[in-house]
């Protein structure tokens, strides 16, 4: 199969153009940043090529990997340049955006994927890796191609606006409070922190700074552009200056009402109840 990454030099552009050269496919990538592009394609031994028109010639399967932002106007300008036997997805992290475009692409009997891959270019294969598809003009057949595309990955289907809305909460507020948490130990002198530090602290700092590795500029996009983000910094905004208020007047009783019903809600998840040990496994994984 003649694949095409475009956006193939970004992180996950990389990660797919070498997953797909290991699952034995010829890989073209485009980037409008040439000279990464040209790095990244010496390394993976792909072809790198400076037009898009070429870029997705004779192509059998496209993946679209551009900022969210970008995704839309890519799509665009890529939808009179394809055959009608091609595959084309993109892997943006939100979905309403690209919907529309990806519905008009599909009228014309092109098949189109929608997918968001629920992991980063860290992860050392798509065993059992998760992959939410978003069904566009025929599921079925979006599903059996993606499962073509990536049988070894868990595959998930979702509407769009569902997608999103759970993607403020597990992306948008996770982002925002650890980097939050990490504003909050400005100035400290972490490796002091960590010499004295229990399980809990070390494994929120493994989380900050595994976040803060990121590229920021995709970190905003994914939550300025969600309108599902603000109504999820409401809510951790009240959280905050209630938990704060009963501390500040020292009212033992109300801040055990606010642990336990907090508990409450987190422990209907099955697995909460094997969370602390997790924590100690993660730990003893990465190391203190």
């Amino acid at each position: 199969m003649r694949v095409t990454i475009i956006g193939g030099a970004g992180r996950m552009g990389t990660w797919f153009a070498n997953y797909f050269v290991e699952k034995g496919h010829t890989v073209r990538i485009f980037d409008v940043r040439r000279r990464k592009a040209g790095e990244v394609a010496k390394k993976l031994g792909v072809e790198s090529v400076n037009d898009v028109s070429r870029a997705v010639e004779n192509s059998d399967h496209i993946l679209v990997s551009v900022p969210i932002e970008a995704t839309p106007t890519v799509l665009r300008e890529l939808a009179p340049l394809l055959r009608k036997d091609v595959i084309l997805a993109e892997i943006a992290s939100l979905k309403k955006r690209a919907e529309p475009v990806l519905r008009q692409i599909g009228r014309r009997g092109i098949l189109v994927l929608s997918i968001h891959p629920l992991f980063g270019p860290g992860a050392n294969d798509i065993v059992r890796k998760k992959i939410a598809l978003i069904p566009i003009s025929d599921e079925q057949r979006e599903i059996a191609a993606a499962k073509q595309l990536f049988p070894e990955a868990n595959l998930l289907t979702i509407g769009a606006d569902e997608h999103d809305r759970i993607m403020a909460a597990v992306l948008s507020l996770t982002h925002f409070v650890n980097l939050v948490y990490a504003s909050a130990l400005a100035h400290e002198n972490i490796s002091a922190l960590r010499k004295f530090a229990g399980p809990s602290f070390l494994t929120q700092l493994t989380l900050a700074q595994s976040v803060l590795s990121e590229d920021p500029s995709n970190y905003f996009s994914t939550q300025s552009l969600n309108k599902s983000t603000i109504p999820y910094l409401r809510k951790f905004l009240s959280g905050f200056q209630m938990l704060s208020a009963l501390l500040q007047n020292q009212d033992r009783s109300g801040f055990i009402q606010f642990f336990l019903k907090c508990r409450k809600w987190l422990y209907t998840d099955p697995k909460a109840d094997t969370a602390y040990q997790k924590m100690y496994k993660i730990l003893d994984e990465i190391g203190n």
